[in-house]
């Protein structure tokens, strides 16, 4: 039997935006969503997007930003040393309109903004050599070739100021604390 590596979250945080943060989430920057998607022509070297690159812009549109004194949500994603990470924010449940999605690439970190006080379910899809040909359904073009887990955070939360943050590490033996999921439900 082999076991494949899969992508979990080793651990969530959530923040009130007024209080400070710890000492090492204080220390990280955020990198906000960007508003300028990467043409799929301008892959690096490694078959990786850009950090914060928006993968499906076409279909899914840009990510909204915010004002730093606005009220807003945020989702920052931390993603593991072995693998890239698409994430994807739906509103309310796994059926629910895509609210952001991101590229973040091997240890590094994006942040989404999100509107306030909505209920959120957050998809990782995460893998190496991204392919800009690969069909993941009928409409959402773009994938990873190697390595490819789709697996989510199994409970929507509402968010209302605050900031939620994932750190997702690479587990061989089975120790998978996120829920999985599959191309189907993200996509």
């Amino acid at each position: 039997m082999v076991v494949l590596p899969s992508c979990s979250k080793r651990g969530t945080t959530q923040y009130d935006k007024s209080s400070s943060l710890d000492s090492k989430a204080g220390s990280e920057q955020l990198m906000e969503g960007s508003n300028e998607s990467l043409p799929m022509e301008e892959l690096s070297e490694s078959n990786s997007l850009d950090n914060g690159a928006l993968p499906y812009e076409a279909q899914y549109g840009k990510n909204q930003t915010f004002l730093s004194d606005e009220p807003h949500a945020t989702i920052k994603v931390k993603a593991p040393h072995q693998s890239d990470v698409v994430v994807i924010v739906k509103y309310d449940n796994p059926s629910g309109r895509v609210a952001g999605h991101i590229y973040v690439r091997r240890d590094q970190s994006a942040s989404i903004q999100l509107p306030n006080g909505r209920i959120y379910q957050t998809f990782f899809y995460c893998g190496n050599d991204w392919s800009p040909e690969k069909a993941m359904s009928e409409s959402i073009i773009g994938g990873f070739t190697k390595g490819e887990t789709f697996s989510k955070d199994g409970k929507p939360t509402r968010l209302k100021d605050k900031i939620r943050s994932y750190e997702l590490s690479i587990q061989g033996d089975g120790n998978f604390t996120t829920v999985p999921s599959s191309a189907k439900e993200m996509f």
